[in-house]
């Protein structure tokens, strides 16, 4: 694989966990609830525990993986991600943005269109 496609990859992984952080993000804060600064990334990843309880041990598994990963590629080298990686990835996404809607749908209609 050539150096171009390692930073394709890397940073469509990048884009996609920033995207299922805030999805997270969105389902903590519309259940009540705030992540302090410190340690942000991590405490938002295990906060799934409290807002998707019937499946967040998977979840919070692999985005904890996801979390380490973006760390390596924003701080160290790159060709950390792998296609697999933002194939599931971008599976996750789709899983958490139904628990979004589905949330904000039950508890704030008004915000949805």
């Amino acid at each position: 694989m050539t150096l171009k496609q390692w930073l394709e990859i890397d940073t469509r992984f990048l884009s996609a966990y920033r995207c299922a952080l805030a999805l997270i993000t969105i389902l903590i804060r519309a259940n009540g609830f705030r992540i302090l600064r410190d340690q942000h990334h991590y405490r938002t990843i295990e906060a799934l525990r409290f807002v998707l309880p019937e499946t967040e041990s998977a979840y919070r598994v692999f985005l904890q993986q996801c979390r380490k990963k973006r760390n390596e590629l924003s701080y160290c080298t790159v060709g950390v991600a792998t296609e697999n990686d933002l194939k599931e990835l971008l599976n996750m996404i789709t899983i958490i943005r139904k628990a979004v809607s589905d949330t904000l749908s039950s508890n704030f209609p008004e915000l949805v269109p």
